[in-house]
């Protein structure tokens, strides 16, 4: 529906089981898979079996759907016990950047880990399943997640809202590995480009130089969350704050 008004379709014009489906997702619970409590199910008809990949975890992350801390929380720790992180699998990214949302980092980190036993120690080529013998070359499904769960995982950027990303599903985190600091270059906002750096003290954000044959672009701002604090973004110099979570917006953009 938020496509269709996007590029100017009426939604008359739309069939009106996509509204229902849209307002009223079908999403069973169980109360008997979990000691812990209830949680939602891989399908109507799942019984706890081993799976490949938890859909379940995936209507956090990268779908977006909040139930709670504590649902949230019991989602995923229920489905990472079930999941078999040998097999055909990218969701180890997934579980990460769930994780991390979460506030749980010990988690997360232990997801990372596991994405190298789908890497190929000589030529450093993802393989789709773990410690595989050559039968797949080169999974870049693979290789994908295990960069969402960098740009989307420990920095907390999320594409929010027309015109706004934040960096604030939780504050920005250096990955595990020795890493002192963390640069995602190039992010395109609204035709503009910048640059997002974070060290465990501080992040900075600048726009990268316009192309020459570029005449119009967003101008673009920092904005910090917690006292609404806005600094306009430039080429020539880098906006550096303490760290904490953030947004970086069009001017004008809600």
């Amino acid at each position: 529906m938020e496509a269709a008004s996007i590029l100017g379709i009426p939604s008359s014009s739309l069939p009106p089981i996509w509204t229902d489906m849209a307002n009223s997702p079908y999403l069973p619970f169980n109360s008997t898979l979990y000691s812990e409590g209830p949680v939602h199910m891989q399908n109507a008809g799942y019984d706890g079996h081993t799976i490949n990949q938890a859909d379940v975890a995936l209507l956090q992350y990268p779908l977006g759907l909040d139930f709670g801390i504590e649902q949230n929380t019991r989602d995923l720790d229920y489905y990472s016990t079930v999941t078999d992180f040998a097999g055909m699998f990218t969701g180890d990214s997934a579980y990460a950047c769930a994780y991390l949302a979460l506030g749980n980092r010990t988690q997360a980190d232990n997801q990372l880990q596991l994405a190298f036993n789908h890497i190929e120690p000589h030529f450093k080529v993802f393989h789709e399943t773990a410690f595989d013998d050559g039968h797949t070359q080169h999974f870049i499904t693979g290789s994908g997640g295990y960069i969402q769960a960098f740009v989307f995982g420990y920095s907390s950027m999320r594409i929010d809202r027309l015109g706004v990303f934040t960096f604030s599903s939780q504050q920005p985190l250096l990955p595990p590995l020795g890493i002192t600091a963390m640069k995602i270059r190039g992010i395109h906002l609204l035709g503009t480009l910048f640059d997002f750096s974070y060290t465990d003290s501080e992040l900075c954000v600048q726009l990268q130089p316009y192309p020459n044959n570029v005449n119009n672009y967003t101008p673009l701002e920092l904005r910090i969350l917690s006292n609404g604090t806005k600094y306009t973004l430039s080429m020539d110099n880098a906006v550096c704050i303490a760290i904490q979570p953030v947004e970086v917006a069009g001017v004008g953009y809600a």
